[in-house]
């Protein structure tokens, strides 16, 4: 099976939301053997302090999507964070797979999410359940992956 690349889209503004990435990409990677996860965070990392960050930071980002089979977003907040919003839409267009989780309990419009971004998902969760483990999210973040990789050429 062809190794399948997955872009992880969502806010990278604090140190939770950037453990909670790594943690997560980390997980599926155990469990889906074959997979492998661009991070944006770990670029941004590298180029923090650097000259033309922002310009930098969204051409990586996406030529990142360019370069992934599947998108995994996450879509926890308020409302979804509109670069992880774009890079949506980005993909969307792009006729990538796009898996939206969203583990926030706050809901308003459609599951708490925005109907557009919705519509834009190919799989979308909304898993609020709290008492729940996170190896409930990766086990079924893990089947879909599976699900959509054997449809990847």
């Amino acid at each position: 099976m062809k190794r399948i690349k997955i872009y992880l889209g969502g806010p990278i503004f604090s140190i939770g939301e950037k453990q909670f990435n790594l943690n997560l990409a980390n997980s599926l990677e155990k469990k889906v053997p074959g997979i492998s996860f661009i991070l944006p965070q770990e670029y941004a990392n590298k180029i923090t302090k650097k000259r033309n960050f922002a310009k930098k930071m969204f051409t990586y980002c996406i030529e990142s999507i360019d370069k992934a089979d599947i998108i995994l977003c996450l879509l926890d907040g308020p409302d979804v964070d509109s670069g992880t919003a774009l890079e949506i839409g980005y993909a969307f267009a792009q006729r990538k797979p796009i898996i939206g989780l969203r583990s926030d309990f706050r809901n308003s419009e459609i599951r708490g999410v925005n109907l557009m971004i919705i519509g834009a998902c190919t799989e979308f969760y909304w898993l609020p359940n709290h008492r729940k483990a996170s190896k409930d999210y990766i086990q079924i973040i893990a089947g879909t992956i599976r699900r959509i990789a054997r449809g990847v050429k």
